[in-house]
């Protein structure tokens, strides 16, 4: 006879069909079959808020993906009803990503491969995607019109089967 106790302290199922958000940037104008007399490769979302809809019973951690068209100075977004931030504090260049992500606990601040940790703002909140309606948007001390952010999550749901 074997018996074995197993302690979780939250027992949670990831959703494998993940969500994905974006504000500002380019989005296609066009599908397949393409016809090139009236042919738009993309429009310019000048949007800077998105509304990211956890539909999962629980906090769940996201991955944010900073790109540019022009330089931008001290960047982030933030949840407009908490007011909770992340803010990174460094210039980003056309070839920049950033990427701010947690992976079973820790966060990861990552410019390509390289660890930029440091740069982020200690005030940063390190906040996490609430169950329901996330109100976020984007800020910059400059260079806001020519950032984009790609909001990526797993909605999660609480239990044990």
């Amino acid at each position: 006879t074997f018996s074995m106790m197993v302690y979780c302290e939250t027992p949670y199922w990831l959703n494998m069909k993940g969500d994905q958000y974006v504000m500002g940037g380019y989005t296609a104008a066009f599908s397949f079959p393409v016809l090139y007399d009236t042919h738009i490769f993309g429009v310019r979302n000048e949007s800077a808020f998105t509304n990211c809809i956890n539909n999962g019973a629980m906090d769940v951690p996201f991955t944010a993906r900073f790109t540019t068209d022009t330089e931008t100075v001290n960047f982030g977004i933030i949840n407009v009803y908490t007011l909770e931030h992340l803010t990174l504090n460094m210039s980003l260049s056309q070839d920049d990503v950033v990427t701010v992500s947690r992976e079973n606990g820790r966060l990861y601040v990552q410019r390509g491969d390289e660890d930029i940790f440091s740069v982020l703002d200690e005030s940063s909140d390190l906040f996490m995607l609430h169950p329901g309606d996330n109100v976020l948007r984007m800020t910059a001390e400059s260079g806001l019109s020519g950032l984009q952010v790609s909001i990526s999550y797993n909605a999660a749901e609480i239990g044990v089967i």
